[in-house]
């Protein structure tokens, strides 16, 4: 399960989130979540992360032609 968390949410709110969810990953951007959700323990990846995966599976051809296509 992914789970997406805002970057406003106090760290507390972070590790409760992921815990209570069970979630395999944590969708995070914001360095500062991303920091604390490692510390303890949790898994996460940033939007640059799920492009990337994507194109490496083969789901997106061109990622950044793609992007810019977005308007």
């Amino acid at each position: 399960m992914l789970v997406k968390c805002e970057s406003t949410l106090p760290e507390n709110v972070v590790k409760a989130l992921g815990q209570e969810l069970n979630a395999d990953i944590l969708l995070l951007d914001n360095r500062e979540p991303r920091f604390f959700a490692r510390t303890v323990n949790l898994k996460v990846i940033g939007t640059i992360g799920i492009i990337k995966l994507a194109w490496q599976r083969d789901l997106v051809k061109e990622p950044l032609k793609d992007l810019h296509n977005l308007d």
